[in-house]
């Protein structure tokens, strides 16, 4: 029985050109179709890989909700990495303590700004990279992840999260 990661990828593969999703950006809508969605989904697959994060890593993903947030955000679950989600309209010092307190290997950032703040707040932080950096890997070099790693009994629980927004 597929979990709901594996459930998730079916659908996105069935919605083939349908949009999946959309959001408000600069006074429009923009949308992605589930192709859309699972080719930045492998370009972020590839990023983690080449990074070196490894299944049960931490990597704090910050930003606001967004078409790029959610693929990345699948993308890390579909690799086993503990995603952090973090609000980005918190202060950058309570967003220091949180990532002290949750070690991850890897930041992960919606725009610059919020990469400065934590720089700012904690300059041992781990390296921060952003939302673009991520989605413009080629995701061609490499070989297609394909379907999310498989979930061992030992892993920690996947909650997915929304606050309706």
């Amino acid at each position: 029985m597929p979990n709901f990661l594996e459930n998730i990828f079916a659908q996105l593969r069935r919605a083939g050109d349908r949009p999946v999703l959309r959001e408000m950006g600069s006074g429009r809508i923009v949308s992605a179709t589930g192709a859309e969605l699972l080719a930045s989904v492998e370009k972020a697959r590839t990023f983690v890989r080449r990074a070196g994060l490894q299944p049960g890593d931490r990597c704090a993903l910050l930003g606001t909700n967004s078409i790029r947030w959610v693929a990345i955000d699948l993308a890390l679950m579909a690799e086993r990495i503990i995603v952090v989600p973090l609000y980005a309209r918190q202060a950058p010092a309570e967003l220091a303590a949180m990532l002290k307190d949750c070690r991850p290997r890897l930041v992960l950032c919606g725009d610059a700004a919020l990469g400065a703040g934590i720089a700012a707040a904690w300059p041992e932080a781990p390296p921060r990279v952003l939302f673009e950096e991520v989605l413009r890997t080629n995701a061609g070099d490499a070989a297609s992840p394909g379907e999310p790693l498989p979930r061992a009994d030992s892993d920690l629980l996947t909650i997915i999260y929304t606050s309706g927004t």
